[in-house]
């Protein structure tokens, strides 16, 4: 009990300090020049998890095209950032991506060792970790500067929901996790944490929409608590594929994690549970506020 007690204060410790420096960054998100330090924050975010699923397939004795990859991964959330706070660029992060896919042949042309595997695992880390998290930028400019909402707290409560999952589970199936959910994948996570961490997102959803709502006069999160509980549930569900999609590619590396902070992992252990939330509430605010 001892280990598990250690082990969660590690995982509290370190999501204390990435946490920290997350809440900076929001916090300073829409006032010029200090904007960057968001950009900043997401650019490691996207670079550093990038490479450390390069390192997955060096473990598979697949050879990527790291240089192009990670430069890539750096260009693309470059040109995000850029296109979505100024629509007149909306297009250029499809041309980045277009330069990276002709700059590849080319490299390609020199050492065409392999060319369709490597070429094939290099572009899947944008599609699976680069633009799911781009897309942030364009939740944080979603809405006009004149609005009521606030798209940092639409920021924020899809990170509290997603890591609530995280943490939710880690602790409830730490605790009570005897029936293992998918044990070809992940060997620890357990039925018994998967129900406990859904029924902790519902929880931290509908309280933060609640206490939104008793901080301010006009909340920044327009959503009731029905919206809350399925939004939760949804979140929920989403952020544990996240985290077994990533199990599966470590499992199939035979690659544990990189050690960034103790209790966490590496960085694409960190973030993993965000890849599909992400997206899922950008989409959400499409329907939600122009069909609403």
């Amino acid at each position: 009990m001892s280990l598990i007690k250690n082990q969660v204060y590690q995982r509290i410790i370190s999501g204390v300090i990435a946490a920290l420096f997350f809440s900076i960054s929001i916090y300073f998100a829409m006032t010029p020049f200090l904007n960057l330090l968001f950009f900043i924050l997401l650019l490691l975010v996207t670079v550093a998890a990038s490479k450390e699923y390069y390192e997955l397939l060096k473990a598979k004795g697949i050879q990527p095209l790291t240089t192009i990859g990670l430069f890539g991964a750096g260009l693309i959330t470059t040109t995000f950032y850029i296109s979505a706070f100024n629509s007149t660029y909306i297009y250029l992060p499809l041309f980045s991506f277009f330069l990276l896919f002709l700059f590849s042949f080319v490299y390609l042309f020199q050492d065409n060792t392999q060319p369709l595997i490597r070429l094939s695992t290099t572009f899947f880390s944008y599609i699976y970790i680069v633009i799911p998290f781009c897309v942030v930028f364009n939740i944080l400019y979603f809405f006009p500067a004149n609005s009521k909402q606030d798209s940092r707290w639409w920021i924020v409560y899809t990170l509290i929901t997603t890591k609530a999952m995280d943490i939710g589970g880690y602790i409830v199936g730490k605790s009570f996790g005897k029936n293992l959910l998918i044990p070809s994948i992940s060997p620890k996570k357990t039925w018994e944490g998967l129900i406990g961490g859904v029924f902790f997102t519902i929880l931290c959803s509908v309280f933060l929409i609640f206490l939104l709502s008793l901080v301010y006069k006009q909340t920044p999160l327009d959503l009731s608590f029905t919206w809350g509980i399925i939004l939760g549930l949804i979140l929920a569900i989403l952020s544990i594929l996240g985290d077994l999609s990533e199990s599966l590619l470590k499992r199939d590396a035979n690659v544990k994690d990189s050690g960034f902070l103790p209790g966490l992992g590496g960085f694409l252990d960190m973030v993993d549970s965000l890849i599909f939330t992400i997206p899922f509430m950008y989409f959400f605010l499409l329907y939600y506020f122009q069909n609403g």
